[in-house]
């Protein structure tokens, strides 16, 4: 296990100590993160969950600016009190190296119950506490009373293009983010929500399939702990029970490949054996509520600039059944559809997903998946109107995120 922690400092001989003791008690280095300036340190407050907040009083707002003490008590006054812009993190401790600042300022962090260190120069006995409170902290966090989010929502698409381009052309304030591996590059955003922000988390796998996804997924619930995991990007349709371009929040969803075959009287046969995992109830219920708000649907038709398809918008709710191969022929979704008549679509990763989010690490997420139909997985199968749906599909998510005022984050917890 291990906890995300903020360094907020501009001295480079300090980082490189604090670092070190907080290295040797056991935390990764990756998941230390160290801001220099107090503006930097407000960004990533704003976007991510930190257990322990290692603050230097003595701070410049930007790199240009000279450091003063009224930049750090500042900074920490606003993440206590406006926890609406903040994500205020779990421990927040003081460091300063001027005696006159921590006799000061110490009656201030004892009412908080929090510490205040001198850094003594001549001394590593300041630094060894760092480490101890770091090996405690780790300590807690391998009960499941130290596991918290650190963020508020991650996407997952299952194709690059055109799917996670999709995304990425939301308004969430994207950036660069960190490899958490060799072949995991996440991008990082934040979404405005009526003077609150949102954090949010985006990745892609390197391929295809219910595999991919479903390690993808597990990957990002175990750095990122999501309030929310989303899955967009498109899916086969059940002709005559939906339309190209509609969206679908697939609930329950099952692997339809799952099963026995055996043989009997010198025949084979296969007998089902589905799993179903439905999304949360109050999913549906919010799902339901943007479905119905064709102020949101308009605008999503709106704001595709090239061919729409001959039937309006709308967002359904039905079973999905993943499986690991793209159908592309009516009889094939006929042997789906005998597993469930209520069957909605087809695709590859929406069980895989369910299946991490549910067997996951806690705090467990709310999980869904709404995917854009871009054919209906028979004979006449083609690559049209992929663009469309998964632009329907993000554009869905993001009314969904918006809905309410956030109603779904606020039944996950969040607001």
């Amino acid at each position: 296990m291990s906890i995300k922690v903020l360094l907020v400092d501009d001295d480079p001989r300090k980082i490189g100590k604090v670092v070190a003791a907080l290295v040797e008690a056991g935390i990764a280095r990756d998941d230390v993160v160290v801001a220099q300036t107090a503006s930097d340190a407000r960004d990533r407050l704003s976007n991510m969950q930190y257990e322990l907040l290692l603050l230097d009083l003595v701070l410049p707002f930007r790199a240009e600016d000279a450091a003063s003490p009224k930049v750090g008590t500042e900074l920490l006054r606003d993440v206590v009190e406006k926890g609406d812009l903040f994500k205020r993190p779990h421990h927040i401790v003081g460091l300063t190296q001027y005696e006159q600042i921590h006799e000061e300022l110490a009656p201030t962090f004892s009412d908080q119950l929090w510490t205040l260190i001198h850094c003594d120069e001549y001394s590593d006995e300041w630094t060894r506490k760092v480490g101890r409170l770091a090996k405690y902290l780790l300590g807690v966090s391998s009960g499941t009373e130290g596991h918290v989010y650190r963020c508020d929502l991650c996407v997952i698409t299952a194709l690059a293009e055109p799917e996670f381009r999709a995304v990425l052309n939301l308004p969430w304030n994207w950036r660069e983010t960190d490899p958490i591996d060799s072949c995991t590059i996440p991008v990082e955003g934040r979404i405005d929500l009526s003077g609150k922000s949102l954090s949010v988390i985006a990745a892609t796998p390197n391929r295809a399939g219910m595999t991919a996804s479903t390690v993808l997924a597990s990957k990002l619930l175990q750095v990122f702990r999501p309030r929310v995991l989303a899955l967009t990007g498109i899916c086969a349709g059940v002709r005559g029970k939906t339309n190209i371009g509609d969206v679908v929040l697939g609930s329950p969803a099952w692997d339809w490949q799952r099963g026995k075959v055996e043989s009997r009287n010198g025949k084979n046969r296969v007998l089902i054996e589905p799993i179903q995992i439905p999304v949360p109830n109050y999913v549906d219920v919010e799902f339901h509520r943007v479905a119905k708000d064709m102020t949101a649907i308009g605008e999503i038709s709106k704001g595709w600039m090239a061919e729409l398809p001959q039937t309006p918008l709308k967002l359904r709710l039905g079973p999905i059944a993943t499986g690991g191969l793209v159908i592309a022929t009516a009889g094939g979704m006929e042997v789906i559809r005998g597993q469930h008549r209520n069957l909605m679509a087809v695709d590859m990763e929406t069980f895989g997903v369910y299946g991490a989010a549910t067997l996951g690490p806690d705090p467990r997420p709310t999980y869904l998946s709404v995917k854009g139909v871009s054919d209906f997985g028979d004979d006449e199968k083609d690559d049209r109107w992929q663009p469309y749906a998964a632009y329907a599909s993000a554009r869905a998510l993001a009314a969904l995120v918006r809905s309410s005022d956030g109603a779904l984050f606020r039944m996950a917890g969040r607001i």
